[in-house]
């Protein structure tokens, strides 16, 4: 221990006592301080979709592009909404790379939902677009989860959501192709087609195309839920490019 030290200094007698040993605590961090975030849980990995894989690639789609004075429409079709709903987003994923050469080793996930089938559309189509853009993602295969209740989405009687799982993986220029960018899904043109036998209508923001409100009512009273769960549907989608 060291020894105590005095001294007088105008007549004041002071006393210097040896330094305290000084106990060391956590110091709290402020609230300031950056933390580090712990990182995402990984992707599913490619032997945990290998067999959903599989599956997919032995389904076909039915999608198209038409021509446009300012951007692309691209185009899917199927029977039930939801098929039809997968090969307008393969379309989608198309006209951004060739699929054909994405490699699907792992899933991704996006949720949507709409008061429309249209808006639906929408909404799927501008989730998936940010997918790409947001995350560099590109999807070989596509698969809507669970079903759509088509009829009472056309009665307007409650909201439909889906989810809607994407295989493939991140854009590389080194082994992708360039296609075209899509900036923007744009609500204007969005447009649903469903044909029933020799009975067909068509949804769309457009009066002079699209199907009354009184034809479509028509449509559903003579229409049961077993003829639209296997109907025809083709989807119309305009992208800004």
């Amino acid at each position: 221990m060291e020894a105590s030290n005095t001294y007088v200094i105008d007549g004041v007698e002071i006393t210097s006592k040896p330094p305290r040993a000084r106990r060391k605590g956590n110091v709290p961090r402020g609230r300031h301080d950056e933390v580090e975030e712990p990182p995402s849980p990984p992707e599913s990995s490619e032997v945990d979709i290998a067999s959903e894989v599989q599956e997919l690639a032995s389904e076909s789609h039915e999608f198209g592009y038409l021509d446009h004075p300012a951007d692309v429409i691209i185009t899917g079709s199927g029977k039930h909404f939801c098929r039809a709903l997968e090969s307008i987003i393969l379309a989608m994923f198309g006209y951004i790379t060739d699929t054909s050469l994405v490699d699907a080793r792992s899933r991704r996930s996006i949720s949507a939902a709409g008061k429309s089938l249209n808006q639906l559309l929408f909404h799927v189509l501008v989730e998936c677009l940010y997918m790409h853009n947001g995350h560099g993602f590109v999807a070989r295969y596509v698969r809507v989860e669970g079903e759509v209740d088509v009829q009472r989405l056309l009665q307007g009687d409650e909201p439909a959501e889906v989810t809607v799982s994407l295989y493939g993986d991140i854009y590389d220029r080194a082994l992708h192709t360039c296609g075209t960018e899509i900036k923007a899904i744009t609500y204007h043109g969005l447009k649903t087609q469903i044909t029933v036998g020799d009975q067909a209508v068509t949804l769309t923001d457009d009066p002079a195309e699209g199907t009354s409100p009184d034809a479509l009512s028509h449509f559903l009273r003579c229409m049961g839920v077993d003829s639209l769960k296997t109907a025809e549907f083709k989807l119309f989608a305009h992208v800004d490019i």
